[in-house]
């Protein structure tokens, strides 16, 4: 997909390589537009991951998942708040505010569980609005109806390229 016909930036890894630091660095950089969306943040204890937080570029932020969460929804060995991603996802993926770009990380398996959730993401990816998102590589469902899209241009993120592609995303969002 070329830039010229892409409105969806889609940035895809392996965990730990650093997509949300990507996403972050993208947002810093373009401080200039109205950005709209939430960002992950890892949470270690000691030398091992043990949740995520969430948080809303203009709203709250919180712990989304976490190993001693108690939470009927989980993830694995995680724990998490279905409600705070509801909360976020609501506040930031509107169009009755200005809004530049979407910034969304990520589309996958907590965003699978709130349907509201996905139509909220999906009309912002069809929206004429440019959008970068974190989406599972190998995520079913929503996540790979979201890879299928014909709007999108999908970026493989590593250690190597990472750093190259805060370059390369910034230069796409000025272009649109």
């Amino acid at each position: 997909m070329t830039r010229a016909t892409a409105s969806n930036f889609l940035l895809t890894g392996p965990s730990g390589v650093g997509k949300s630091f990507l996403l972050q660095k993208v947002v810093q950089r373009l401080s200039d537009l109205h950005c709209r969306g939430f960002i992950s943040e890892t949470i270690v204890g000691g030398a091992t991951r043990t949740g995520w937080r969430l948080q809303g570029l203009n709203s709250e932020s919180g712990i989304l998942a976490h190993t001693e969460m108690d939470s009927p929804r989980r993830m694995g060995r995680y724990g998490v708040d279905l409600d705070l991603f509801s909360r976020i996802a609501r506040t930031e993926l509107r169009f009755d505010c200005p809004v530049d770009l979407f910034a969304i990380d990520e589309i996958g398996i907590i965003s699978s569980w709130d349907t509201e959730a996905e139509t909220l993401i999906e009309h912002a990816l069809s929206s004429p609005i440019p959008a970068v998102v974190i989406v599972r590589k190998k995520g079913r469902g929503f996540a790979s109806e979201v890879r299928g899209r014909s709007d999108v241009e999908i970026r493989g993120v590593t250690l190597e390229n990472r750093d190259q592609l805060v370059d390369d995303v910034v230069a796409w969002i000025r272009d649109q």
